[in-house]
């Protein structure tokens, strides 16, 4: 993590947006301080993308900017259907 995250930041990248996490443990509730932590260390955005709800981790991490959206698009039925990060 750390090595990317300094690549990133000397190629100006502004943000990242992270995804297919598939579990809601606090193994990775803790990846997500440490993930948002390095970021802002960098003046980085993080978007986590279907990610559970965030309680706390906005108001602790303003560099996060999104778990992403209620509802997401299903091209295949074209349906909207609920997304896992519901609110």
């Amino acid at each position: 993590m750390i090595p990317a995250l300094d690549q990133y930041a000397k190629w100006g990248i502004a943000g990242i947006k992270v995804d297919f996490m598939q579990r809601n443990d606090q193994k990775l509730l803790n990846y997500y301080y440490k993930l948002a932590n390095e970021c802002a260390k960098r003046h980085m955005l993080v978007d986590f993308h279907g990610a559970q709800r965030g309680a706390s981790l906005t108001r602790t991490w303003p560099n996060l900017i999104s778990n992403e959206g209620v509802r997401e698009w299903n091209g295949a039925s074209g349906a909207w259907k609920p997304s896992r990060c519901t609110m």
